[in-house]
């Protein structure tokens, strides 16, 4: 691979020495084997998986077109499912798993990190080994219909997302093994302040779009997403965070978004006509 020295350096800092997809650790200290795979995203030579013969050298070759990978991810990404790993895909993975390592870089050297009992439960999420049934959580105490409140907030793209992880919310609430039942205070003040954080994300956004001139109604897709963003970045630089395959931590998030959403934590109440919502139940 003829990737100039300086760019696989460079890489290699960027990724925090961990492979972008399951964020395994390359080089453990002292190990001089760099278990490291600077892989193209744009093909090198043909034949490659997602070669284009139509791009500069310079740049195929350069830190912006590498991902960093152990063997095992590379393989999986070039040989063993490499339609599942379209270009889009992966420079859209480098480019959170670079930002995730330079926010918790900023932030372990200007503040520190801080704790939130909303990545503790991202975390633990990520790490259950059995399922609630989903049969055990009902959602027949809302006031309202969960159509009402998608069309009152207009959301449209998220529509569907919102539904389906609407099964997941057993995850959280399940009267016998949701982890808000068997958390700190039994599902009382870490829930409070978990719902509490999401809420102060959703106001912070309708602030920016006030500041900004923007009237109302609001795009509800693009506020989701700022949301989700915004929560993210949290969970990553909070000491409660670690290392977490990507589409995982994705996973996780939703679920306490989207039970946000049902028990009216973010977002309007269709029922309330805008008005500010509850957050301390």
């Amino acid at each position: 691979m003829s990737v100039p020295r300086p760019q696989q350096r460079l890489l290699l800092v960027k990724s925090g020495n961990k492979c972008a997809r399951c964020k395994k650790t390359l080089a453990e200290s002292g190990d001089s084997r760099a278990l490291c795979v600077n892989a193209h995203i744009f093909g090198e030579k043909p034949g490659a998986a997602r070669h284009d013969p139509n791009l500069d050298m310079v740049f195929v070759n350069s830190d912006k077109n590498l991902i960093c990978l152990c063997p095992n991810c590379h393989d999986i990404i070039d040989y063993v499912r490499p339609n599942d790993y379209p270009t889009e895909r992966l420079f859209q993975m480098k480019q959170q798993h670079e930002d995730s390592v330079r926010m918790s870089l900023q932030n372990n050297i200007a503040n520190g990190k801080i704790s939130t009992y909303l990545a503790a439960v991202v975390v633990r999420l990520g790490n259950m080994e059995t399922s609630p049934n989903e049969s055990l959580h009902k959602m027949d105490h809302l006031p309202y219909q969960i159509n009402d409140k998608i069309d009152c907030n207009n959301i449209k793209i998220y529509r569907e997302l919102i539904h389906e992880y609407g099964a997941f919310q057993s995850y959280l609430q399940n009267e016998e093994n949701g982890l808000y039942k068997i958390s700190t205070s039994e599902g009382g003040y870490e829930k409070r302040n978990i719902y509490n954080r999401i809420r102060n994300v959703y106001v912070e956004i309708i602030g920016e779009l006030e500041r900004q001139g923007n009237p109302a109604p609001y795009d509800g897709d693009s506020i989701y997403l700022a949301g989700y963003n915004k929560i993210r970045e949290l969970i990553i630089n909070s000491k409660e965070y670690t290392d977490m395959i990507d589409d995982v931590l994705m996973h996780c998030i939703y679920i306490v978004l989207v039970d946000a959403f049902i028990e009216c934590k973010w977002f309007e109440n269709p029922n309330k006509g805008g008005g500010v919502i509850d957050s301390s139940s």
